[in-house]
């Protein structure tokens, strides 16, 4: 397994967990949507690091 599938796996785990979808977790950190569904549907398998921060400090 790829890091990136990890930290795909983990995003997923706790958008489940607090109830959320990528649209909503888009609105509150404000990445664009285009950038984080592509991330998660696999079209690219890269994530840049100050987006992942955002994410994490959601989190």
């Amino acid at each position: 397994m790829k890091f990136s599938d990890i930290i795909r796996k983990r995003i997923k785990y706790y958008l489940a967990e607090k109830n959320m979808n990528i649209w909503s977790l888009c609105k509150i950190t404000g990445i664009p949507c285009s950038t984080l569904s592509t991330f998660m549907n696999c079209r690219t398998k890269l994530i840049k690091l100050d987006t992942l921060l955002l994410i994490c400090r959601r989190f």
